[in-house]
């Protein structure tokens, strides 16, 4: 009975925030971008999109590399941080630490927008498994200046709810949610249960109840469903002891990287992503982005960095 009602809100509050309606304006432009660190180099590719643009927003909950800390500084950028660092530039907003304000992500020129998991540091750019999107759209780029308006003027850990949350880009839907205040894990529950044949997941902090449960209620429905899971991470409030033991393909990264990605991927033509771990704090207290992603092309580049790294841990 728990899980029917909690399914029939997720519905609720999808359906009402995310039907694709005449009102989302259809845009057509370059095709999204994913990279994947640390096999991509992501430090020089958002060095180079960052060099290339006059307008920089952006909020990262942290921030080491030089390179990026220059162009910033020459470029006036406005920044967001989660704390303090001898790396911030002038012109910045400091989450005060109630929570933890956990963004990666930029907005240049009022038309593009780089997210994922990836933080400008040399861990996440040069040894952390990541992911990296860069996404094209005026559009997308208005929802996200508004949440970093709230951000900027120090709104933190929930300010209104995101007013356009679906996007249509070169025909593909592209849901934004920013949490705490779009529920964004009820939006998670509702994707995962339309699935109809498979479930593959990446994460960092996996602790959510209520998605581990719907995993192994898929398993038992015949999906295949599988995960890795940051070892780091291992905890008597992780998943990885249920999934396990309810015959799901899961393991442990233990390899020195650790797998920062925040991912899941729907048939292999859905995918979530952004900053949000599937936890209690990451739904609730902390600052987050969220992405859904209807694209088939895009979702095929995920699952092959799903089995790029399931190969690399047998390997170990």
């Amino acid at each position: 009975m728990m899980w029917k009602i909690i399914s029939l809100m997720a519905l609720f509050v999808f359906v009402s925030a995310c039907t694709v309606t005449g009102n989302v304006v259809k845009e057509y432009n370059d095709e999204t971008e994913v990279y994947f660190c640390p096999f991509d180099d992501c430090g020089s590719i958002l060095a180079e999109k960052l060099k290339s643009a006059n307008d920089i927003n952006c909020a990262f909950y942290d921030m080491d590399l030089p390179e990026i800390a220059e162009i910033m500084k020459n470029k006036k950028a406005r920044l967001v941080f989660d704390h303090e660092s001898s790396i911030i530039t002038s012109g910045s907003a400091v989450d005060p630490k109630y929570s933890q304000m956990h963004n990666k992500f930029c907005i240049l020129d009022n038309e593009t927008v780089l997210t994922g998991s990836m933080n400008p540091t040399k861990r996440d750019t040069s040894i952390n498994y990541n992911n990296f999107l860069i996404l094209h759209s005026k559009q997308l780029a208005k929802t996200y200046n508004d949440e970093f308006g709230e951000l900027f003027n120090k709104t933190f850990s929930g300010g209104r709810e995101t007013l356009q949350n679906s996007h249509y880009i070169n025909n593909n839907i592209v849901n934004v949610y920013f949490c705490p205040e779009d529920w964004c894990a009820n939006k998670i529950l509702y994707v995962l249960n339309e699935a109809k044949s498979s479930i593959y997941f990446i994460t960092f902090s996996f602790t959510h109840d209520q998605i581990g449960d719907l995993l192994v209620r898929k398993k038992k429905e015949g999906l295949n469903v599988a995960g890795l899971m940051e070892k780091s991470q291992n905890n008597p409030y992780a998943e990885f002891q249920k999934l396990n033991e309810s015959g799901i393909p899961v393991k442990w990264e233990a390899t020195g990287a650790n797998l920062h990605h925040k991912v899941f991927i729907i048939d292999e033509k859905v995918v979530v992503t952004g900053s949000m771990n599937p936890s209690l704090n990451g739904d609730t207290k902390n600052d987050e982005n969220l992405l859904i992603i209807y694209d088939e092309e895009l979702s095929k580049k995920y699952v092959s960095e799903f089995e790029r790294i399931w190969k690399i841990i047998d390997e170990k």
